[in-house]
């Protein structure tokens, strides 16, 4: 025969007989034809295929194990792309398929994303829900927030659920490897649907991670109120450990400007020291050969923290760990550092939960009159009573 490029013709017994492209040892098959047999007959010696042009080796094999497939299953019924759908939102198909308003999820807010196995979305709303009321800090607005919430649920659920459950169907079906729709609806099924057990369980989950953000967020943005509470409960010497780590001194203290510091120590100015102070700050000098710098601290809340993380930081320095002290009713906690060139003494204390710092610097070691004060200097300091 002349022409060798013609299209495959379907035999008597319906198989598929496939004629070579001259001189190249392929086969052009355009189409397939069904046939009762489901058989690709490929009388082509090297098996090579040519599809619509593409050098496709697998294509004969996808179509054989399609065509053995609809023959194995030609007495099914069909299920069809519905039916997948179906499965996989399980009870209440209807209602979430028409239904403009999910009364479910209005009344049980993320309680019902969980029971729908939408565990990311029930999380990142509760998360926003917990946010929101730790900075708002109002009961009547947090409510307000969680019928917001709730009236969210009840309007988008059902479509943004139908959307949700057809991606899912698509990424089954291109994951799941075989070809029997009934393994694929039974997957669906699985993957889909509704489950009180994992509501529960996913549920607790989620209680314990919000727990442990809010007693961070807690932690970090009312330190003062947390410190009494640990207090009360007697937990300070155990939590103390964890506090040290988590406030890591690096050399950065920031004063507190809100705290006028005149109005709750006093100061006795000895001779000889000359006086830089304001409102928020005692400061004294003595010839540029020591300072004494005496303020509130608003970036450290635990003494141990700042003592023991100076310590660490000083690392090659000579440590003198002073310890704690009680000098004017005031308890310190105290340590000093020496190198050839300074001395720093750092003297803490912590009254009314509020942090605040001595810090002596000794820049001429050979000065009589900053050594003579080193260890007594907080003698001149008093608590004014009526605080």
């Amino acid at each position: 025969m002349d022409n060798q490029n013609n299209y495959n013709n379907q035999n008597n017994n319906g198989s598929i007989n496939n004629q070579t492209i001259e001189g190249t040892g392929q086969i052009k098959l355009s189409q397939l034809v069904n046939n009762s047999n489901g058989v690709v007959n490929n009388t082509n010696p090297n098996g090579n295929v040519w599809y619509d042009g593409v050098n496709n080796q697998n294509q004969v094999s996808a179509n054989q194990k399609y065509y053995s497939y609809m023959n194995d299953n030609r007495n099914k019924p069909i299920i069809t792309d519905n039916d997948l759908l179906i499965a996989f939102i399980g009870k209440n198909y209807n209602k979430i398929i028409r239904g403009k308003f999910n009364f479910a999820g209005f009344f049980f807010n993320t309680l019902y994303l969980l029971y729908r196995k939408r565990y990311g979305y029930a999380f990142v709303l509760t998360l926003l829900c917990v946010i929101a009321s730790l900075l708002m800090q109002n009961i009547l607005y947090s409510i307000l927030l969680i019928l917001i919430i709730s009236i969210f649920i009840g309007f988008t659920f059902n479509k943004n659920y139908v959307q949700f459950a057809k991606k899912k169907i698509l990424k089954i079906r291109y994951l799941t490897v075989t070809i029997d729709m009934e393994t694929i609806k039974n997957v669906c099924r699985k993957k889909g649907g509704t489950s009180v057990s994992k509501m529960v369980l996913v549920g607790v989950v989620h209680v314990i991670v919000i727990i442990l953000m809010i007693f961070s967020v807690m932690f970090f943005l009312f330190r003062t109120q947390f410190n009494r509470v640990i207090k009360m409960m007697g937990l300070n010497d155990l939590l103390s450990p964890i506090l040290n780590v988590i406030e890591k001194y690096d050399d950065t203290l920031k004063r507190d400007n809100k705290i006028k510091i005149g109005e709750i120590f006093s100061v006795d100015i000895p001779d000889g020291f000359r006086s830089e102070s304001s409102d928020y700050t005692y400061k004294l000098s003595h010839d540029d050969a020591c300072h004494f710098d005496f303020y509130a601290i608003s970036n450290y809340k635990d003494v141990n923290a700042l003592i023991d993380g100076s310590k660490e930081y000083y690392i090659n320095a000579e440590k003198d760990d002073i310890g704690e002290r009680t000098i004017n009713n005031i308890k310190w906690n105290s340590v000093s550092f020496s190198e050839k060139s300074f001395k720093q003494y750092y003297h803490a204390t912590n009254v009314n939960d509020q942090i605040y710092l001595v810090s002596y610097y000794i820049k001429n070691i050979d000065s009589d009159f900053c050594n003579s004060y080193a260890n007594n200097v907080l003698e001149i300091i008093n608590y004014k009573e009526n605080n």
